[in-house]
């Protein structure tokens, strides 16, 4: 069966026939590269969308830089501020100590789960993200030369106003949230996995390990474009994006070994209603053979009952 990506993506929403398919005739080279490329259109359509929001929340924020940012100054991978920053724009957290390395720094004290982004600068690097997907964490001492307020806003306007430096920015968010979006996808594909051999064990089918990886790579399709509608639109993803997304990973995992089992009960009733076929086939063979003999006999008694009239 051949089948483009959109088409599989479609299928593997709207179609449960797909998993036993999968299941048992797809090669897992194949059920990977749906996997991975799907991971890309969904890294590709939220780089997109965060540049976007980015630029826009730039456009807002840089007329109040100057009033808003405090003097600091990075130099020899450190930061060093004049007064220690901690406010938010526009749903974006601005953080800032030039006391304590990021390893010293207790997150779930800062309270950043109600934000939709955050900057943090901590004395030694630079973390960048959210309480949902994570953080990139940017280390001082990887850059080159200092940095300071007016150097900072200097390169924000070039990045704002050149092509160049937005399409190497989407290039950068691109590539981080493809690698974030394939570990964190892959954990979850392994815990959906475990689940559908439960369900397996339930529903009394047997299939390989590998074999429910390749249908958990399809079942996450949905629940995993339920999380990008909640990003683009609400901004993160709150309990009722999470809940949504469980509910249908579980739903999804249960129709998908029913077709399993579906397919299993119709496999064995044709292979008993063929094998009733061959056995009654073999059956007529042998009738017929008989009557073909008989027959033969029939006619030999003729033939001598002819003769012995005869003489």
């Amino acid at each position: 069966m051949k089948l483009g990506f959109f088409a599989r993506m479609y299928l593997a929403i709207t179609d449960f026939r797909l998993y036993p398919y999968v299941v048992q005739k797809e090669k897992w080279t194949k059920a990977l590269r749906y996997f991975l490329s799907f991971i890309l259109f969904v890294s590709i359509v939220l780089s997109i969308s965060g540049k976007i929001k980015i630029h826009h929340w730039l456009s807002e924020f840089m007329p109040e830089y100057q009033d808003r940012i405090t003097e600091f100054e990075v130099n020899n991978g450190e930061l060093t501020v004049d007064k220690n920053m901690d406010f938010d724009f526009l749903g974006v957290k601005i953080y800032t100590t030039d006391e304590k390395d990021f390893e010293e720094v207790d997150m779930r004290l800062l309270d950043l789960d109600k934000y939709q982004f955050s900057i943090l600068a901590f004395k030694d690097s630079l973390a960048i993200g959210n309480s949902g997907f994570g953080y990139a964490l940017f280390p001082y001492q990887q850059m080159k030369g200092t940095m300071n307020k007016q150097e900072l806003y200097s390169k924000i306007n070039r990045m704002m106003t050149h092509r160049i430096y937005q399409f190497i920015f989407t290039s950068l968010l691109l590539i981080s949230l493809f690698i974030i979006l394939v570990i964190t996808r892959l954990s979850y594909i392994v815990l959906i996995t475990l689940m559908l051999m439960l369900l397996g064990f339930v529903f009394k089918i047997k299939y390989r390990f590998r074999d429910y990886m390749k249908a958990s790579a399809y079942i996450i399709t949905l629940p995993t474009i339920t999380e990008v509608i909640a990003l683009i639109c609400v901004g993160g993803i709150n309990d009722y994006a999470t809940i949504t997304y469980y509910l249908l990973c579980y739903v999804y995992m249960f129709y998908a070994v029913r077709a399993l089992k579906l397919n299993d009960i119709l496999t064995a009733t044709q292979e008993k209603i063929m094998s009733i076929k061959t056995e009654t086939q073999e059956a007529n063979s042998i009738l017929e053979q008989e009557k073909q003999n008989k027959e033969k006999e029939n006619n030999v008694d003729e033939k001598n009952d002819n003769e012995n009239k005869k003489e």
